[in-house]
């Protein structure tokens, strides 16, 4: 019986291909105010909002474990973790399955209201403030994210706490719909990599 063997460099080609397939597609991100600076606004609350009735993996203590790990991998990075205790900035992590393909509409509010505050000196020496609020045009509203059959997206948005402008977002995608404590800590752990990356 004749033994058959491929060339070497198809066999690396082959293998090569079989490890691309088997690795989850590559965090995508947006600096949405175009100016994000988080060395001045280091201070962070997290929140993980409750999913579990949608998505059965991401039960009460899965939940937990993505707070937990959220706020060790931004203070490893030298962010400033304080809870509610005036924070200037939130992360807030989501995490959805799509057993067929859909679209998720994580869409940006279009318009966002900002109060200025200015003052003005009478003639008499006293000072006359007034409040203006405006509804402008948000920086950034961003497309439905696609979803392809029998996937999970890990989505990472960060907000500044005062204007509720969103500053940064980051997702990372998965090719299977199960969650367990390892797949949530690796996802987390390339989205705040990227983030420092990029503040």
């Amino acid at each position: 019986m004749k033994k058959s063997t491929l060339p070497i460099p198809f066999a690396l080609l082959a293998i090569l291909l079989i490890a691309g397939c088997a690795t989850p597609e590559s965090v995508t991100s947006s600096s949405v105010t175009r100016a994000l600076d988080l060395q001045k606004t280091d201070r962070f609350a997290v929140t993980i909002p409750d999913t579990a009735d949608m998505d059965t993996a991401f039960s009460s203590q899965m939940q937990e474990v993505a707070s937990s790990e959220l706020i060790e991998e931004l203070e490893e990075y030298g962010f400033d973790y304080v809870g509610e205790r005036n924070p200037q900035i939130r992360a807030i992590l989501r995490t959805y399955p799509a057993v067929q393909a859909s679209y998720l509409d994580a869409s940006l509010t279009e318009k966002i209201t900002v109060t200025t505050t200015e003052e003005t000196r009478n003639r008499d020496g006293s000072v006359t403030t007034v409040s203006k609020t405006q509804t402008v045009p948000a920086t950034d509203a961003s497309e439905p994210i696609y979803l392809p059959a029998n996937t999970r997206i890990f989505l990472l948005d960060i907000y500044d706490v005062n204007t509720e402008t969103l500053l940064w977002r980051g997702y990372i995608t998965e090719d299977d719909t199960s969650l367990d404590a390892e797949q949530l800590d690796d996802a987390i752990d390339k989205l705040v990599e990227r983030l420092d990356e990029e503040a």
